[in-house]
């Protein structure tokens, strides 16, 4: 695990679900700084940020309040938005929007957010949690996510959609890998030249599975399982890169 590469830049990354924070009114948000945080908030549901300064305590943003307005907010359904940095400039922000499509939202400055494609599977597939990565090999983006095309036949298989630099053109959903079980909680990163991605089978337990490929387009291997920590229930695992320490976040 200390081997997979993932860049935060100026420390803004997706961290694994933690347990709901709550706000501290006394602590200005300009005071704060570090790890950007996105999460489903506890007091209703809503997409809020979190920030921390290393990796493992979180302050809320806005006291735990909503960061998208109440129309944007109402069209996401998922259970985890994602964000990252868009490549060119500026943030993304993606989230699953009922069993078949995907929000993809897009801002200059964290504050003001748009939509700019809703990525529709076919009907009666069931995806899951979605993410998204740039792929400087294909000079564009994947997003990425389980995906069942019957809602009640075979494996949640992890697909992948492409778009351009600008996210006008998407290709439909392709099959990218399948290991004969319902996989959830997919986070790739860059790894050894690389990538890696982290992600768990159809049932919460102590395993974290870890697959490697030298493409995103291309083979994945069989995945290894990593308990870490015996005894403990994991979910949503993702790895964090710590500014200025040595070692990773799992």
């Amino acid at each position: 695990m200390k081997k997979i590469l993932f860049l935060i830049l100026i420390a803004v990354g997706q961290i694994m679900y933690a347990q709901p924070q709550v706000g501290n009114p006394e602590l200005s948000d300009a005071d704060t700084y570090g790890y950007l945080y996105c999460h489903k908030s506890a007091h209703g549901g809503w997409t809020a940020f979190a920030m921390s300064q290393d990796g493992i305590h979180f302050h809320d943003m806005l006291c735990g309040d909503a960061v998208l307005s109440a129309e944007l907010g109402d069209a996401i359904h998922g259970n985890a938005p994602f964000l990252c940095r868009a490549h060119d400039d500026g943030f993304i922000i993606v989230s699953r929007s009922g069993d078949s499509s995907v929000k993809v939202l897009r801002s200059d400055d964290l504050l003001e957010w748009s939509v700019v494609a809703d990525v529709k599977v076919p009907r009666r597939s069931m995806i899951g949690e979605a993410k998204i990565i740039w792929d400087a090999a294909e000079g564009g983006y994947l997003l990425y996510f389980p995906m069942r095309k019957s809602a009640k036949k075979g494996h949640m298989d992890l697909y992948g959609v492409r778009a351009d630099e600008k996210m006008t053109k998407w290709s439909k959903p392709k099959r990218l890998a399948g290991w004969d079980i319902d996989i959830r909680d997919v986070a790739i990163y860059p790894s050894e030249g690389g990538y890696a991605a982290l992600f768990q089978g159809s049932k919460a337990g102590e395993e974290i599975l870890v697959a490697k490929t030298q493409s995103l387009s291309g083979e994945w291997t069989e995945p290894d399982a990593i308990v870490p920590e015996k005894g403990k229930t994991v979910e949503g695992p993702a790895a964090v890169r710590l500014v200025g320490a040595p070692g990773w976040q799992l």
